[in-house]
C-alpha cells in the first residue's frame, strides 16, 4: 500500500501531485507512456548504500488523477504527495491568490497570518545601497513598530526579528548578527520591521490602511492547514 501524504507545494509551478516509484536497480526501469508526456514531468534520483549498491527512485509529477492511478496500479509506489481536495489544489496553484500558503500547522501552532514589510523596490528612489534609503523609509518603519507594540496587546501578535546587514560590524560577526539582532528603536542604522504573526485581522487592516504607500511594500500571508480544507 503506497504512503499517501499531503502536497505542500506546486511542483515546478505546474503540478499538484508527486508520485515516487522505486526502488530500482537500473536506471531504465520505468516505461513512460508516450500519451502521458504532455501532462507529466519525470526525474530520477539515485542513492548508494553502504555496500556501494545503487538504487534508483523515479519521481513523476502530474495533476491528472488517471495518470496517478496508472502508475499506482503498475509499479511499486513508495509515496504519493497529493492535494486533499480541489480547494487544496487551488491554494497550491495560486488560484486563490499568491498570498495563500498551505502548511501542516499554523505559524507557531497559533497564528494564521504573517506580515512582511520592506521597502518598495519598484520605487526608483531606492536604487543603490540600503544605507542610501530615504529617511522616510526609516521613519515609517519606526512609527509602525511603535504602533504595533504600544497600541496592541502582546497576546494579539508575535514579533520575530529579521535578518539584516550591519555595515559597521566585522565580517566574521555579520552572520550571527543577521540571526540575533533585535529591532532597536531610534537606531541610526538600517532597520527591518520584525515579522509580525497574528490572528487579528483588524490589526492587519489598520496597518495596511495606514502604511500602504509608494515607500513601503507590505505582504500578508494567509495560512491554511489540512483541517481547513477537509
Amino acid at each position: 500500500m503506497s504512503k499517501r501524504l499531503h502536497s505542500f507545494k506546486h511542483y515546478y509551478d505546474l503540478y499538484d501531485t508527486k508520485i515516487s516509484l522505486g526502488k530500482f536497480s537500473r536506471r531504465d526501469h520505468v516505461r513512460i507512456v508516450p500519451e502521458h508526456l504532455p501532462e507529466i514531468r519525470v526525474n530520477r534520483v539515485f542513492k548508494k548504500d553502504e555496500n556501494s549498491q545503487i538504487t534508483w527512485t523515479v519521481n513523476i509529477y502530474t495533476s491528472n488523477k488517471n495518470i496517478v492511478e496508472h502508475y499506482e496500479k503498475n509499479y511499486h509506489v513508495l509515496s504519493i504527495h497529493e492535494p486533499i481536495n480541489e480547494q487544496h489544489s487551488d491554494i497550491l496553484s495560486g488560484k486563490l491568490g499568491a498570498d495563500k500558503l498551505f502548511r501542516e500547522n499554523l505559524y507557531y501552532k497559533k497564528y494564521r497570518y504573517k506580515l512582511e514589510v520592506d521597502y518598495n523596490w519598484r520605487n526608483k528612489r531606492f536604487s543603490g545601497s540600503y544605507a542610501a534609503k530615504p529617511t522616510e523609509y526609516h521613519d515609517m518603519i519606526e512609527d509602525m513598530y511603535r504602533s504595533i507594540v504600544r497600541e496592541h496587546k502582546n497576546n494579539d501578535f508575535r514579533l520575530v526579528h529579521r535578518a539584516g546587514f550591519f555595515p559597521n560590524m566585522p565580517l566574521s560577526h555579520q552572520a550571527l548578527a543577521r540571526q540575533s539582532q533585535p529591532y532597536i528603536a531610534n537606531s541610526d542604522r538600517l532597520q527591518y520591521l520584525p515579522f509580525l504573526f497574528t490572528n487579528d485581522e483588524a490589526l492587519l487592516f489598520m496597518l495596511k490602511l495606514k502604511y500602504t504607500n509608494e515607500i513601503l511594500r507590505m505582504r500578508i500571508v494567509h495560512v491554511f492547514t489540512p483541517n481547513d480544507v477537509k
